[in-house]
């Protein structure tokens, strides 16, 4: 679907100017479950040149997927982008130059079924550049699916047939973020007053109740995602800031049917709208998120698919004011000036703090949502000129976007007059040239052990209860799933001088004993092997035996495998 100049991807523009109270509580924070991140901010004037943001290093994440499942990930930052003009092939030209792979781009859940948008999708990931990774952000469902029936249950059972289409027409695709600032009804139309429906935002119910209801369509559509594309990660819908939505997530029984946490962290100074934001969120998922013992999610993938600076965030904090108005500097560059430092300051903060996984900056090509005629009524353009006087610029070309929005759309193809101070410093930058130059490595962590052990990897069980798994081959882009048993061997015992071996094995079920595998490499362990034993009402399996013949200091591996009613449980080892 070829978008206007003024139906690019945005935040809710505003009608009129609001008090600066309320402006400044707007973007800092609001009630019904959302956490302020600040007492509302007025940004310097006309902020100094912007210096390089920290330079990222190599990180890594952990997280208990499930009991038996530990993600081990790599979290050195990393930043993205999100392009609107899906059509124009010189987004990804963009991209590249930028030195980001991961490319956010919008699918219309009723333009892309009516037949209005496939084409241009069919392009789009036809001419995907090897290196760069489309995140798909899927949302605005068609009109007669927009509504609360059936407590939106009909809704999420034709969006899981459509999610079923559109990733087995793309698996090109690995990473789709369902719905955009589901939590405060972002609908993307014309029409201001249209709020997303399906969730019950408008059918009195509380952003917890309504994040319950999320969880109900995730239930019926991350199955149908995987099922389609075993390799696809499915993103929770970048969240505006109601958190107690992220409750009724967990509420409703959907923490395992999403794989990474998206929110958007806007606001008039880049710093508290990335950390604070960004840690009160994941401070909560700890909490809420809770799959068993020392099993919580803690540490789980947190991105930020949304963020950035805009005029209209600055004229609500300057009471109304463009900047020749405010303190005397000339409106373009001070525009310029604040976009830039907000850029630099989010990825000083990402590069700083440990937070996220991913952040994706809005965006390549987008406009400017708030306070549109007024500051246009005002502002003295780079031209010298206003809107009304003729000016060939107007409050688009000072957005979001890292390119001039207005001219881009009016044709201009100049690079020199396309592209606004932060674009160049980004190149300069190269802020992902860390994350870039390591695409695969063997890490080691050390976790919580829970009462587990890994298969596969060697490791070594610390007196804390701790675990260092070592060996981990980790890529720069996904997680690399652990599996992790409750086998407990007991080394340092000896029988005649041999080493002795013992563990466990559970099972949710009664185990079958004649199921029961045992193999030792490099050693003969059967000769003095006892016969395994059940307790717990058969549901576990305790083994000794002492290994002979073993030459001194040589290793060796054993794996154990039992059966029964609750599946297959197994385990790995090198002593």
């Amino acid at each position: 679907m070829k978008e206007s100049r003024r139906s690019i991807p945005r935040r809710r523009a505003l009608a009129a100017p609001l008090p600066l109270l309320a402006v400044g509580a707007l973007l800092a924070g609001c009630s019904d479950g959302r956490l302020p991140d600040s007492p509302p901010l007025v940004p310097a004037a006309h902020p100094a040149a912007s210096a390089a943001p920290a330079t990222p290093t190599l990180r890594e994440g952990t997280y208990w997927r499930r009991p038996d499942s530990l993600w081990v990930f790599d979290k050195t930052p990393e930043v993205g982008i999100t392009v609107g003009r899906l059509g124009d092939p010189a987004s990804y030209t963009h991209a590249q130059t930028l030195g980001m792979r991961l490319m956010r781009v919008t699918l219309y859940w009723d333009a892309y079924a009516s037949g209005a948008q496939k084409a241009e999708w069919d392009r789009l990931v036809a001419n995907k550049p090897a290196g760069v990774e489309l995140v798909a952000v899927v949302h605005q469902p068609p009109a007669a699916l927009n509504n609360y029936t059936n407590e939106g249950r009909n809704s999420y059972a034709e969006f899981a047939t459509f999610m079923n289409g559109v990733v087995r027409a793309y698996p090109q695709v690995k990473f789709w973020e369902l719905f955009n600032e589901e939590d405060v009804g972002f609908y993307h139309s014309p029409d201001p007053n249209r709020k997303l429906e399906i969730f019950g935002y408008s059918s009195g119910l509380t952003a917890r109740q309504q994040g319950a209801r999320y969880a109900e369509m995730l239930r019926q559509v991350y199955p149908v995602v995987k099922r389609a594309n075993p390799d696809a990660w499915v993103l929770v819908g970048g969240l505006a800031g109601r958190w107690d939505f992220i409750r009724g997530i967990y509420d409703g029984g959907g923490r395992d049917f999403f794989d990474f946490m998206a929110i958007h962290t806007y606001g008039v100074e880049a710093t508290p709208a990335m950390s604070l934001k960004g840690r009160d969120v994941a401070a909560l998922m700890a909490e809420a998120g809770v799959c068993g013992p020392g099993c919580t999610d803690a540490g789980r993938p947190l991105w930020s698919t949304e963020w950035g600076m805009e005029p209209g965030a600055l004229y609500g904090a300057w009471g109304g004011k463009v900047p020749h108005e405010y303190d005397g500097q000339p409106d373009g560059p001070s525009y310029d000036d604040h976009h830039n430092s907000w850029w630099r300051e989010a990825l000083d903060v990402d590069a700083r703090e440990p937070i996220y996984h991913k952040i994706i900056g809005h965006g390549l090509d987008a406009a400017s949502d708030s306070y549109l005629q007024e500051i246009d009524a005002r502002a003295i353009w780079p031209d010298g000129k206003t809107v009304a006087q003729g000016s060939a610029f107007n409050v688009y070309d000072f957005g979001f976007g890292l390119l001039r929005n207005h001219l881009l759309e009016s044709g201009v193809t100049d690079p020199a007059r396309l592209k606004r101070p932060a674009y160049d410093n980004l190149v300069a930058w190269d802020f992902n040239a860390t994350v870039r130059g390591h695409p695969r490595r063997a890490v080691a962590v050390t976790v919580a052990g829970n009462g587990r052990w890994p298969l596969g990897y060697p490791f070594t069980r610390n007196a804390d209860g701790t675990v260092t798994i070592q060996g981990v081959s980790v890529d720069n882009l996904v997680p690399t799933a652990v599996p992790m048993t409750d086998l407990s061997p007991v080394t340092g015992s000896t029988l005649d001088g041999d080493p002795v071996i013992s563990f466990t094995l559970r099972n949710s079920g009664a185990i079958d004993p004649g199921t029961f595998q045992l193999t030792v490499d490099g050693a003969d362990w059967r000769a003095n092997a006892a016969p395994p034993t059940l307790t717990d009402g058969g549901k576990t399996l305790s083994f000794w035996s002492n290994v002979v013949n073993l030459p001194r200091g040589r290793s060796f591996t054993l794996r154990a495998r039992v059966c029964g009613a609750g599946g297959c449980s197994e385990t790995w080892g090198t002593y």
